[in-house]
């Protein structure tokens, strides 16, 4: 005599008694984990993607800056030398004796100044906190979202509505060079790596 357990049940087509189908919901349950799977797997792949080409196109252009040949500007009386794009930037006319060199883009969304003063009895930090408050002095809708004060240097950054801003600051030998640049919000994208390096090169060198 043949005994069938309770999950079994005579099927259509089987002739005896067989388990057909005591595991469908079970099935249905792994297909379903399955395909969740699948897209998260496939929603983390398109993120990784996307991070990677985001990484890469910032490494090309970072690159791309590195190798355009710039134009290295030195300036004895103060001290300082700098270094920018002559593709973007052209000097403005300016005297020998001047304290402040100005520097335009040739599309008009950037520019750049640099200036030059004996410090006399300020101190560095005085100097920093006065350009800080510059910032939102001349844009009440400017943001500093950077400042660092070192013991010879300085670097702020600000935004506004339609500008980013920066500046540097240098001492030596009692005289502050200043280094301040702004480009259009819109223009990031031509400006960024650029400025980037402008900072980066802005140094001391030894005044007259």
């Amino acid at each position: 005599m043949t005994f069938a357990n309770s999950d079994q049940k005579t099927c259509t087509g089987c002739g005896t008694t067989c388990a057909c189908g005591g595991n469908n919901k079970t099935s249905r349950s792994r297909g379903s984990f399955k395909s969740i799977l699948i897209a998260l797997l496939v929603v983390v792949g398109l993120q990784f993607g996307y991070g990677t080409l985001l990484l890469l196109t910032k490494e090309a252009a970072k690159r791309k800056v590195e190798y355009i040949p710039y134009t290295t500007h030195m300036n004895t009386r103060f001290g300082y030398s700098l270094c920018y794009d002559p593709n973007l930037f052209t000097q403005q006319p300016s005297t020998p004796k001047s304290d402040v060199e100005i520097f335009t883009s040739r599309d008009g969304h950037a520019s750049f100044a640099v200036y030059g003063s004996v410090l006399g009895s300020w101190g560095l930090p005085q100097i920093f906190d006065m350009q800080v408050k510059s910032f939102t002095d001349q844009d009440s809708s400017a943001i500093v979202t950077g400042r660092a004060l070192q013991p010879m240097s300085y670097d702020i950054s600000a935004t506004t509505l339609h500008t980013r801003q920066f500046e540097n600051g240098l001492l030596q030998d009692g005289v502050i060079k200043r280094l301040r640049i702004q480009y259009d919000e819109d223009s990031a994208g031509t400006y960024s790596a650029a400025v980037g390096r402008m900072l980066e090169c802005f140094h001391n060198t030894s005044p007259k």
